[in-house]
């Protein structure tokens, strides 16, 4: 390892008028470097602790390799700017109008020539490389770390990037092309493994990648602000946001679809490899996803909000997430998006303090044939303190493929209101447990919830409900009520909102509410949906909110 001692940094520029001839010490014509592909190659006089601004501007297609590699403590920093190094662009990440062309003076630009091939910046074989002010368009792929390396668990780690924007990535006719970021390597061969570890993600923006978002396989990165939108139909957009590794975090995040159909796409979640290492007669090293933390984020118009996948995906916290769909409420269709999906043996997940709004599912169990067919899986995950309205599944056992249980889940202190099946079931789900919540429905609209699905579901599962409100639900099977502490009265919402056009409903409790100091105490749930401490009276009350 080669160690810098009492070097003095170095500071290089690139402009579109310079020449890769100069020495790249200064911004006129007769210093700076024309392109950022010198600069990253092994011939330039780059080292660790360097900086390099580049000036805005349209670079045309550059296919970047970095054959340079900063080091802990003395990265390479490449910072774009507008007129003067070290301005700070417009920064075009917004919700206003995230479509928009770039505008190439901004930032520094690099266009490819098609979105069928290329990679704007390959960094598979470098580590501690710092990004600010980028933008990038009509490329195969946007940013490759660590993809297609031979070395068996190799580590791609220490990079940085802040307000890096990325657009239409991938070709309209193949059903699966296009990436923004892949850092690592999800587990494509049998002899091939890539870690992409402590990497920072800050303020990016990905527009149009056609099949992944965001990719993240490794270990301790940051994903803060990252937005992915797709509007394309041609090849929409499959997984907006995808980790697979452990003690990741992700805070303020933002998926959306925008048109064309999202009913099968996946928005910000956890997927392990377990089912390719299946495939390939348990030979593939796995990638677990444990212990992930996922904070404040967004998802709207997508088929799977939030999602956790396969049986090593385990221990990951959702904490007030809010996920959006097109579910209207008065034509009896589902609609599009759930909020919390739980599937393929994901178990030990808790999802808490999250938001659901016109939802095809609140909260969807589903089991497929990947992974082997997880028999009995997605055991023990708790939904606590969740808020969902306005949707045509409260809580969905999908059809599985597997025979057996649908698995030991737990739902406590969450308010359904206007679902139009409460408990819609497609197999058995004996084991689970439904204490403190309430379900409220609305008779006049012809909604309400009732358990819909086998004989099963009004026998089995009367049992599983406790200290539940139970409201304006028509149609409801018989032994609900009365039993195990459950209430059949009005919980006293503070706001109802409007069910065809949501007008910010507001589900605390009233003072006279009758879920008040109605609940069980449950060791773990310590507050509500607000962050307010449990109980506040004699018991906890019922519901998502404390008061």
């Amino acid at each position: 390892m080669i160690v810098y001692i009492n070097r003095t940094p170095k500071t290089y520029y690139i402009t579109l008028n310079g020449s890769n001839s100069n020495d790249g010490l200064g911004t006129g014509n007769g210093n700076a470097w024309r392109t950022l592909t010198y600069a990253m190659s092994a011939a330039s006089p780059v080292l660790p602790g360097d900086t390099i601004f580049v000036k805005g501007g349209n670079y045309g297609n550059e296919n970047v390799v970095f054959e340079k590699s900063g080091v802990p403590g003395s990265p390479i920093t490449i910072i774009g700017y507008k007129t003067t190094p070290g301005d700070s662009p417009t920064v075009l990440i917004n919700n206003v109008n995230p479509y928009a062309s770039y505008t190439t003076t901004e930032m520094p630009t690099f266009t490819g020539s098609s979105r069928a091939t290329g990679t704007a910046f390959d960094m598979e074989n470098a580590q501690y490389i710092t990004m600010k002010n980028f933008q990038v368009t009509t490329y195969y792929r946007g940013f490759l770390l660590g993809f297609n390396t031979a070395e068996n668990y190799g580590r791609i780690s220490g990079h940085q990037f802040y307000n890096v924007n990325i657009m239409s990535m991938g070709d309209l006719g193949d059903s699966y092309s296009g990436f923004g970021f892949s850092a690592g390597l999800y587990a494509e061969t049998s002899s091939t493994h890539v870690r992409a570890n402590g990497n920072t993600f800050n303020s990016c923006l990905i527009v149009n990648p056609g099949a992944e978002g965001m990719l993240v396989c490794g270990d301790y990165n940051t994903l803060f602000g990252v937005k992915v939108y797709c509007n394309e139909s041609a090849n929409v957009l499959d997984y907006f946001i995808i980790v697979a590794g452990s003690y990741n975090t992700l805070s303020n995040c933002y998926a959306e679809g925008t048109t064309g159909d999202f009913g099968g796409t996946h928005g910000i979640g956890f997927k392990s490899n377990s089912e390719r290492t299946v495939d390939l007669g348990n030979t593939m090293p796995q990638v677990n996803p444990k212990y992930n933390n996922v904070y404040d984020c967004t998802s709207k118009n997508i088929g799977e909000g939030f999602y956790v996948r396969h049986r090593g995906c385990q221990y990951n916290t959702f904490k007030r997430c809010a996920a959006y769909g097109t579910h209207l409420g008065t034509d009896g269709t589902s609609g599009r998006g759930a909020c919390v999906v739980i599937r393929d043996g994901a178990s030990y997940n808790k999802f808490d303090s999250c938001f659901g709004m016109n939802l095809a599912a609140a909260i969807l169990f589903q089991d497929t044939t990947e992974d082997g067919g997880a028999s009995g899986g997605n055991n023990y995950n708790y939904i606590t303190n969740c808020v969902f309205y306005n949707t045509y599944a409260g809580i969905k056992f999908d059809s599985y493929n597997v025979a057996g249980d649908a698995g030991i889940n737990t739902v406590s202190n969450c308010s359904f209101l206007y679902s139009r099946y409460i408990h819609l079931c497609g197999r058995e789900c004996n084991n689970m447990t439904y204490k403190n919540n309430i379900y409220y429905g609305n008779s006049a609209l012809g909604y309400g919830g009732y358990f819909r699905g086998n004989t099963y579901s009004a026998e089995v599962v009367v049992g599983q409900f406790s200290n539940c409100v139970f409201y304006n639900i028509p149609s409801m099977p018989g032994g609900f009520v009365g039993t195990n502490s459950n209430i059949g009265t009005d919980p006293l919402f503070v706001s109802l909102g409007n069910i065809v056009i949501p007008a910010n409903p507001d589900m605390h409790l009233q003072s006279g509410s009758p879920a008040k100091d109605a609940g069980v105490s449950l060791d773990y749930i310590k507050q509500d949906f607000d962050g307010t401490v449990r109980p506040i009276g004699s018991a906890p009350a019922i519901g998502a909110y404390e008061r």
